[in-house]
């Protein structure tokens, strides 16, 4: 898997890895992607049923409470 890093757009970083997880601010796991063979990947966000067993699987003990999820569709999404 590869995995693209931008810091505004301006400092683009590609690199592979086999586990990828995001972390929120505060420091809690809000997304991760591991590659589990040559041609799978598994996915999930906060909020998923599978997302904390997943984090589970892949050694990452730390409990996530979600009390609101606003998505918004990436149509709505701009950068600045």
């Amino acid at each position: 898997m590869r995995v693209q890093t931008h810091n505004r757009l301006s400092e683009i970083h590609d690199f592979k890895a086999t586990r990828v997880v995001i972390y929120d601010d505060a420091g809690n796991p809000i997304a991760v992607a591991a590659q589990i063979g040559p041609d799978t990947c598994v996915t999930s966000v906060i909020g998923q049923p599978d997302f904390q067993p997943l984090l589970m699987n892949l050694g990452i003990h730390s409990t996530t409470v979600v009390q609101h999820l606003q998505h918004k569709p990436n149509s709505q999404l701009s950068l600045h």
